[in-house]
């Protein structure tokens, strides 16, 4: 069966040569007379997955019974909303005419489906004479969902490809090719199977604008609008290119791991035949394109709005087009804000706007403008409470406005329990027990601004002189008996001798465990005095006796044996 006409040829040139991109809409005869040819193919090329070219789409009949009788020309994706192809597939056309199909790389044969069409752009100087400007812009009704590996936008080059750079192209045109005048000629029902059902891909080098001239001639060939591109044999013969059906399709560069649409299959003599595969210069309507097609994108920034240590989340994904779902981020550079906490964030700084929660998963659909998102404080409240700090009767007052806002003012309240010391008079209130922070008086009319801590006033104490002196006094007797104690424990008689470990307990070297090992040593200096006898002390004559006490607790069950411990005392020898 026949196939909707318009062809694509494709060529790619091996050697330095630098050759030529192959591309075909309109083909020229030999007899130098314009035809417009079926649904064309690569030539020389292999079975490709979309995942290779996924901005690759079909252009299908709407007239037809299948997508793969139907298709007659193809496109690429630029944006979600638009397909850029060849003026001479579209020109004439109406949206109502044909159906786009994205995302496959196979034609079915079991009926019609793709994206609708909402609006044909020609380039304004599109010339079918002279095939120059053919390029167009297809607007689809619905935007297409972008897939990675599937459906994928390809970018739109600021310049045109040098020569030799390599280059891929794609189609589902014809695989025929015609070498000479008397086998020129197209299998327009497909009786041969010259055209796939399955995405073909090849490589191709463009070629250099001289090179083009002189093969193309100058008349045909315009280096500011078209470029060419091919591959050609030992014998120079082209063998990769561009046929009918390949039209409007993708010539993609890579520069920097991106790829770009370099060229749109547009024109050429014959398929894979004496000459490369022209196409249309992208970079020379790149303006044109973007301007349309492309749309503006808007970023997504975040505002720390007053934070006082951490730093907001930066969002990879930005900028967005316009109706795009953004997810928020979550506060992961963890901002902080004395005395508040975070509370998510806002379209606008005083959180007039639109509000998103701190957890959980947010999002919004951005319009036609950029968006910062503000980070949002909620004030934290610190309680206020008093210490009695050795007060011996009454209470503390207790303040009933606890907790209070950050940075607020606080009242200091006054002794209203008629908290007492004995021996002391109440001196106000401190931010510290032993009065070394803040102090505040009793009267009540103090005032302090709250931190971002609780806050603790401890009860102040003057000692009254009375007092003073009889607990100085006290603590006179209680030092003096205290001493009067060590004395008597080390005190022991001449003429005698003591069993060690009782003698260590005696003058209060610490010992543990009733199982602990007790050993002893006599000072030089004190040899006269006292001396070591068998496991004993023997006390010789009056006078200070120096002993070093070395205690051995038991090995714990199950533990490390505990490091011995070493005590000298001065046992008083009377």
């Amino acid at each position: 069966m026949q196939r909707a006409g318009s062809k694509i040829i494709t060529l790619a040139m091996a050697f330095t040569l630098g050759l030529i991109p192959s591309a075909q809409a309109l083909q020229v005869d030999p007899s130098g007379n314009n035809i417009e040819v079926p649904t064309a193919k690569i030539v020389g090329g292999s079975n490709i997955g979309i995942s290779q070219a996924p901005w690759q789409v079909a252009l299908i009949s709407a007239y037809s019974s299948n997508n793969y009788q139907g298709q007659f020309c193809g496109g690429s994706v630029v944006s979600r909303e638009w397909i850029v192809t060849a003026a001479h597939c579209v020109s004439g056309k109406t949206p109502a005419d044909f159906i786009v199909l994205a995302g496959t790389a196979v034609l079915n044969e079991s009926g019609l489906s793709g994206n609708t069409v909402k609006r044909i752009m020609v380039h304004p100087t599109w010339n079918s004479t002279t095939i120059e400007g053919d390029v167009a812009l297809i607007q689809l009704t619905s935007p297409l969902t972008l897939s990675t590996g599937q459906i994928e936008k390809i970018n739109i080059p600021s310049s045109k490809p040098a020569g030799a750079t390599q280059a891929k192209i794609s189609g589902w045109g014809s695989t025929w090719f015609a070498d000479s005048s008397s086998s020129f000629s197209y299998d327009w029902n497909n009786t041969g199977k010259k055209y796939p059902k399955n995405l073909q891909g090849a490589t191709v080098n463009v070629g250099n604008d001289s090179l083009c001239t002189s093969l193309l001639g100058s008349s045909n060939y315009k280096p500011i609008s078209m470029l060419c591109a091919g591959l050609v044999d030992i014998n120079l013969d082209f063998i990769v290119d561009a046929c009918q059906g390949d039209s409007g399709g993708p010539l993609a560069t890579s520069v920097g791991g991106k790829w770009y649409l370099s060229g749109i299959v547009s024109w050429g003599f014959g398929c894979s035949w004496l000459t490369p595969g022209v196409y249309t210069n992208v970079a020379n309507y790149s303006n044109w394109i973007t301007t349309n097609a492309i749309p503006v994108k808007y970023g997504v920034t975040y505002n720390v709005n007053g934070s006082s240590s951490g730093s907001v989340p930066i969002d990879l994904a930005s900028p967005y087009e316009p109706s795009t779902v953004v997810t928020l981020l979550g506060n992961s550079g963890n901002l902080q804000r004395t005395g508040y906490n975070f509370a998510g964030w806002n379209t606008e700084p005083n959180g007039s706007g639109t509000s998103y929660a701190a957890t959980g998963i947010n999002t919004f659909t951005i319009g036609a403008s950029a968006v910062t998102l503000y980070a949002q404080w909620t004030i934290r409240s610190f309680t206020v409470t008093y210490g009695a700090n050795g007060g011996t009767e009454g209470s503390v007052p207790l303040d009933v406005a606890s907790p209070h806002q950050y940075n607020s003012a606080v009242t200091v309240l006054s002794n209203t329990g008629n908290l007492g010391r004995t021996g002391y008079t109440f001196a106000g209130w401190n931010t510290e027990l032993n009065g070394s922070g803040t102090s505040f008086t009793a009267s009540g009319s103090e005032s302090l601004t709250m931190g971002a801590t609780a806050v603790i006033l401890y009860a102040q104490w003057l000692i009254e002189p009375e007092f003073a002196v009889a607990q100085a006094a006290a603590a006179q007797a209680a030092a003096e008996a205290a001493a009067a104690a060590d004395l008597a424990s080390r005190t022991v008689t001449v003429n005698n001798k003591f069993a060690v470990k009782a003698l260590a307990q005696q003058v209060g070297v610490p010992i543990v465990s009733p199982k602990a090992k007790v050993t002893f040593k006599v000072a030089r200096s004190s040899a006269r005095i006292c001396a070591k006898s068998g496991s004993k002390l023997k006390t010789k004559k009056t006078g200070n006796c120096v002993v070093t006490f070395t205690v051995q607790e038991p090995k714990p069950k199950g533990g490390k044996k505990p490091k011995a411990k070493k005590t000298v005392k001065t046992l008083v020898i009377q």
